[in-house]
């Protein structure tokens, strides 16, 4: 994955990335304010235009979203989100807890934050933005304080689908439900992820099928229960099958994690590598069996209709 990298972490607790490590924040460059959260067609529509109009200007590009500003779970890990940043040629990106700014005023934020801090020559967001103590700033209020300075305000207008805004909450409403035809509506693709391999307790392999344990991104809104999907091993597709939840057949994990069971043996061990998911199809809620035996039986039949999903799914062109 192509990514930006940690360069720094102030006392205030903001955290800065950009493409090389050791490198000062830019500053006089084009920020793109928001939380980002999936990296939705809205999101890269605005990062598009922010790219278009700092290559105008002939300044960088960089995002800035503020942390715990929305209490929902996350869509993508951090690093996916920084490595969608990326590859939209975002040049840095600045995280900063909500803490240090829920409580400023509009303008103290536009002047006290923005300017004096990172000296922004334009700003952009999308048109139903919102800043400053209990969001009394919007887009409208940011492109008229920010014109005070003399800076340019981007207000890029929404991206739709089915007559309504696309949203992230939307994305994660359709994903608790265990609609991945829906989020995929919204996202344009499929739903998934970058994830590392992490070790398990190989109860998998005691009932004939191993699976690959991966971190699922914090607070995930996925609905409990298994899937099928596709699995990528240093860039290869495999079809999958997985369960997103804590195994309560068994003693409990602490937290919900993905366990998936590649249909196709990969090539070498997965300890440790980083590998992506594409949830395709949601096949039934998790439970707990009466017993390991009769778990087994119902992965067995799991992975069929897996293989019907996946067999449909490279067939429907």
């Amino acid at each position: 994955m192509t990514k930006l990298y940690t360069v720094s972490t102030s006392e205030r607790g903001e955290r800065v990335f950009l493409p090389c490590p050791d490198r000062p924040v830019p500053q006089g460059g084009l920020l793109a304010l928001g939380c980002f959260d999936g990296v939705h067609p809205g999101h890269r529509a605005l990062l598009k235009k922010a790219r278009a109009e700092a290559d105008r200007l002939g300044i960088p590009l960089g995002v800035w979203s503020p942390a715990g500003a929305k209490k929902t779970g996350r869509l993508l890990t951090l690093e996916e989100k920084l490595s969608a940043f990326a590859a939209l040629g975002v040049d840095f990106y600045i995280e900063v807890p909500f803490e240090e700014i829920k409580d400023l005023s509009p303008m103290a934020f536009v002047e006290g934050y923005l300017m004096d801090r990172y000296a922004v020559r334009a700003l952009a967001c999308g048109e139903n933005f919102t800043f400053g103590k209990d969001g009394q700033g919007d887009a409208d209020t940011l492109q008229v304080m920010a014109a005070l300075f003399t800076r340019i305000t981007y207000i890029v207008p929404l991206e739709e689908e089915g007559g309504a805004p696309i949203s992230s909450n939307r994305v994660r409403d359709c994903l608790s439900k265990g609609d991945l035809e829906g989020a995929k509506r919204l996202l344009g693709e499929n739903y998934g992820f970058h994830a590392t391999v992490e070790a398990g307790r190989q109860v998998g392999r005691t009932l004939g099928f191993p699976t690959a344990n991966l971190p699922l991104p914090q607070g995930s809104p996925l609905k409990k229960g298994v899937y099928a999907l596709w699995v990528y091993v240093d860039g290869v597709r495999y079809p999958a099958l997985a369960n997103v939840g804590v195994h309560p057949t068994f003693k409990q994990a602490d937290e919900p994690l993905l366990e998936a069971y590649l249909l196709k043996d990969p090539k070498g061990p997965l300890y440790g590598k980083e590998l992506r998911v594409e949830f395709l199809e949601f096949l039934r809620p998790e439970c707990a069996f009466p017993s390991p035996e009769e778990l087994k039986a119902q992965i067995g039949r799991d992975a069929e209709r897996a293989r019907s999903v996946v067999f449909k799914e490279e067939n429907q062109f």
